[in-house]
């Protein structure tokens, strides 16, 4: 394996959270000639699927990059990426423009037929802010609600909460940042381990956790939502606090969006009796609580900084049933 290839595999593998395999393959006796002069092929097998690498041997034109790749998909049956060490301003604009896959080894990934676009300014220029990202904090509290401390790495992860690898991968890098999450060596996989558990793990991050609601409105009641209960509705399952006269129930934007029956009829006071609140969340909460109610740690951090005592009262109450 040349100096190129395997700077590549080890890019991918630190990158994605993958098992990469590339092999020089001869396709000489399969396409023309001039395919021989432009490119380098190989095998590129990532967690088992196969790819064609196509590793450029000049900086090409994107028209040429996006014609031949697409011949070459048709030809050999596979999807075709392109590869060079270097890739200017114009050519990597126009490849993304047309959609054509491309890898620059320590630089750039963009691979959108796999949902994969990364650029490694983005993680040198990473910097924790005072507060952790919505998936972040997902990954936070379902750890500490499910116990879940097994070293984990992000592809798994992210098959558990549908999300991309590289958000996973993102989320972990900020846990990482706040001294909260190492990563484990290892030649085929990096996985993540927690450094701090239970109550202490929350303790610890409590300062950086986010307000899960992202605004709030009134809808029209129809009845019970299939959304999780939140708020005080949340409140009174887990403490001895009082329903309210409405309900209240926590979902994001894109659910309430695709369900016609929301209708959103005010941002402000109260305007009628029959009325439902809807909190339209920064992550789903379903991701986190199987039940019908949001879960503990998010409905307090929705809730804490309220100036009413007996909500306060009753948080105390929610958070001492705790299983830490």
């Amino acid at each position: 394996m040349d100096d190129l290839t395997l700077k590549t595999k080890r890019y991918l593998e630190d990158t994605l959270d993958v098992r990469a395999e590339i092999r020089s393959i001869d396709l000489s006796a399969q396409l023309p000639y001039f395919y021989s002069e432009h490119y380098r092929f190989y095998d590129l097998d990532l967690n088992g699927v196969s790819y064609l690498l196509c590793e450029g041997r000049d900086i090409l034109v994107a028209k040429q990059v996006r014609t031949q790749l697409t011949e070459l998909e048709s030809r050999i049956g596979r999807q075709s990426i392109y590869l060079n060490t270097e890739i200017n301003a114009n050519l990597r604009r126009s490849l993304v423009e047309n959609r054509v896959s491309f890898i620059v080894p320590n630089n750039q990934i963009y691979l959108p037929k796999l949902g994969i676009v990364f650029n490694e300014r983005y993680r040198k220029n990473f910097k924790a802010t005072d507060r952790l990202s919505p998936a972040a904090q997902v990954i936070l509290l379902r750890a500490i609600l499910n116990h879940e401390y097994d070293m984990v790495t992000a592809s798994e992860y992210a098959k558990r909460l549908k999300y991309t690898v590289m958000s996973v991968s993102r989320a972990f890098a900020e846990l990482q940042e706040y001294g909260i999450v190492s990563r484990e060596e290892n030649w085929k996989e990096k996985p993540f381990m927690w450094l701090f558990k239970g109550r202490e793990l929350w303790d610890k991050a409590l300062p950086f956790l986010i307000n899960p609601v992202r605004r709030s409105m009134w809808i029209m009641d129809n009845g019970r939502l299939p959304y999780c209960l939140a708020g005080i509705s949340a409140l009174s399952r887990y403490s001895m606090i009082n329903e309210d006269d409405f309900n209240t129930y926590a979902t994001i934007s894109s659910i309430a969006q695709n369900n016609l029956d929301i209708v959103e009829i005010s941002q402000d006071s109260r305007p009628a009796d029959n009325v439902t609140k809807m909190q339209i969340w920064k992550y789903n909460p379903k991701l986190i609580s199987s039940e019908d109610c949001v879960d503990r740690l998010s409905l307090y951090l929705s809730m804490r900084d309220s100036k009413d005592e007996r909500i306060q009262i009753s948080l105390d109450e929610m958070m001492a049933g705790i299983r830490w």
